[in-house]
């Protein structure tokens, strides 16, 4: 049995930020000398999201960002009916989620999926005793030798 199908090149290229709100007085700790953001450890998200109007795809040589075009948004970005998502949270909690057209998911989609998957998981996340705020910035996903995919965030 093969390596199971990955997202796109094209997808694995976007950059964008999940967004969290949280009460009042809840998020903007920092734990000095380092700047990462940190949580109350009984403060959950009001609102995890990402806002389609924030996504880029970074282009080869030096680094820009560019929008997506119409086309990229539709264009294939896992090939494949279905993705299943497995937490680090204790007892790895799964979730899949379907293409909607039975057959495989666009990059418009496959965002989507991402959001929706983060706003479910997300809030087992553990982050020096809170909800991970600080890994916000989107660095692909990755699909394992096991057909689990997991998100990769950066800081």
């Amino acid at each position: 049995m093969g390596k199971p199908p990955q997202p796109s090149d094209l997808f694995n290229k976007l950059s964008f930020t999940l967004q969290m709100t949280f009460e009042p007085g809840q998020k903007g700790a920092f734990m000095p000398p380092l700047v990462n953001q940190f949580v109350k450890p009984d403060a959950l998200p009001t609102r995890i999201y990402i806002d389609a109007s924030g996504v880029q795809i970074w282009q080869k040589g030096g680094g820009k960002l560019r929008s997506p075009t119409s086309e990229e948004w539709d264009s294939v970005a896992l090939d494949a009916p279905e993705i299943t998502f497995r937490s680090e949270a204790e007892g790895e909690p799964k979730k899949t989620f379907r293409a909607a057209n039975g057959k495989w998911f666009s990059v418009r989609e496959l965002v989507g999926v991402v959001e929706k998957w983060e706003q479910e998981d997300r809030v087992r996340s553990d982050w020096f005793g809170g909800v991970d705020a600080h890994h916000i910035f989107f660095e692909g996903v990755e699909i394992g030798d096991d057909g689990f995919a997991f998100v990769a965030w950066g800081s």
